[in-house]
C-alpha cells in the first residue's frame, strides 16, 4: 500500500506540470517576462531578493507596468505566468 501510495503521489506532481496554468513551462514563460521586461530596470538579484506576499508581488507588478507602459504589453496569460513565477522564488 505504501508503494502505491508513493507512485500515486509522483504522478500526480507530475501531472501538475502538464495543467495548463501550472508546472515547469509557465515557469520558464514568467522568467522569461522577467528577464526580458523587468530587468530593463533593475537586475534580477533585486527581484529574486524581494520577500514578497502574493498580493505585494501583484500589487508591485501592476505598479511598475503603470509607471514603465508595459501594461498593455502584457495579457492576462502573461500577467498570471509573471505572478506565479515570482511568487515560486
Amino acid at each position: 500500500m505504501k508503494s502505491f501510495f508513493i507512485k500515486f503521489l509522483c504522478f500526480a506532481i507530475f501531472c501538475l506540470f502538464l495543467i495548463p496554468g501550472t508546472g515547469l513551462v509557465h515557469a520558464e514563460a514568467g522568467k522569461s517576462i522577467v528577464e526580458s521586461r523587468c530587468t530593463s530596470c533593475h537586475g534580477t538579484g533585486r527581484i529574486k531578493n524581494a520577500d514578497y506576499t502574493p498580493a505585494q508581488w501583484e500589487k508591485t507588478v501592476k505598479r511598475m507596468m503603470a509607471k514603465n507602459n508595459f501594461g498593455s504589453e502584457l495579457t492576462d496569460n502573461e500577467m498570471q505566468n509573471l505572478l506565479n513565477y515570482l511568487n515560486s522564488m
